[in-house]
């Protein structure tokens, strides 16, 4: 829910600025490991893996109904317009059409703001073959950096605890303090996202962790 509705959300209301405030809301992800991972801890010791599951998921579910009440799906909703822009430059920048008739994404297009303008027509079996090459392009190299996100992090305790003998209380220390550097982390590759593309952002972010790994890897305190 967070990963896939967060990022629609941010699409929905802010398509132009989405690199930047992406930047921000992701700070959130960040933030959540640095404070969960000792809370998660502590409620274990204290009451249990079952009961420990409990304040968790009574916090979401206050969390969907403040969701319910307050978010809405299109800036429209709100009387708003996507990025606060006013109406007279919605109509004049924005795609304003309702997306219920297929398109194919033809050559030689015009681009305006990176956003390719596409033509009515074609069918769903055209569309679908057009966009499967990017689709899959985009799938696998964010799926490396989900892998890398997730599948690493999730393993930094264990390797903390038992390749370096830390207790469990400096592991934890070592993952948060990890989270809050991510925090700035979130904002700056936002700003790169606005500044140079979503495409040079990802590029400069997957070699800032390819070094992050390689320091890892050489099974060093410093590194």
């Amino acid at each position: 829910a967070g990963y896939l509705c967060g990022g629609v959300l941010v699409a929905n209301w802010f398509p132009k600025k989405k690199g930047i405030v992406m930047g921000y809301t992701t700070m959130g992800h960040n933030l959540a490991t640095a404070i969960y991972v000792p809370l998660i801890l502590f409620l274990v010791g204290r009451f249990g893996v079952t009961r420990a599951c409990y304040p968790i998921s009574i916090g979401c579910i206050i969390l969907g109904i403040v969701g319910i009440l307050f978010i809405r799906d299109t800036p429209f909703e709100r009387g708003y317009y996507p990025d606060h822009v006013s109406k007279e430059v919605y109509d004049e920048f924005y795609d304003t059409s309702d997306g219920s008739r297929p398109y194919v994404v033809m050559e030689n297009m015009p681009v305006i703001d990176g956003a390719i303008i596409v033509c009515e027509g074609g069918d769903n079996k055209e569309l679908v073959n057009d966009i499967t090459n990017a689709v899959w392009i985009v799938a696998l190299v964010t799926g490396v950096f989900q892998i890398c996100s997730v599948g690493t992090m999730s393993q930094m305790i264990n390797r903390t605890t038992n390749g370096f003998g830390f207790s469990i209380t400096v592991a934890a220390s070592i993952m948060s303090a990890c989270a809050i550097v991510g925090v700035v982390g979130s904002f700056l590759i936002g700003v790169l996202d606005q500044k140079l593309g979503t495409k040079k952002a990802m590029i400069v972010f997957g070699c800032w962790y390819a070094c992050a790994l390689l320091f890892n890897f050489t099974d060093t305190m410093a590194g």
